[in-house]
């Protein structure tokens, strides 16, 4: 059984025949770069939700490219957050 991290559940049913992938890996980095980038470690506070820390972000940074490359990272669906390869061609790697 996998610990759904995004929404901290222990749900058999939704968690079972589920297994880690590389999209909790392209999660964590995202949370780390956001971290960096705003000097905080707002993932591990009280309000750590994607809105709040995007709205940080936002504040603290003025680049569109930092922003857009850290909510493709840290997309709630697994099914639209980046894929490895993906994040490797993504405009903020050349910027």
């Amino acid at each position: 059984m996998q610990l759904d991290i995004l929404s901290l559940t222990h749900n058999r049913e939704t968690t079972k025949n589920h297994f880690p992938t590389t999209a909790i890996d392209l999660w964590s980095i995202g949370c780390v770069l956001a971290t960096m980038i705003i000097s905080d470690r707002s993932f591990f506070g009280e309000d750590r939700s994607r809105f709040s820390i995007l709205k940080k972000l936002s504040e603290e940074c003025s680049d569109s490219q930092t922003i857009n490359f850290v909510k493709g990272l840290t997309e709630i669906d697994v099914k639209s957050r980046f894929k490895a390869s993906q994040a490797l061609k993504n405009v903020w790697f050349k910027s």
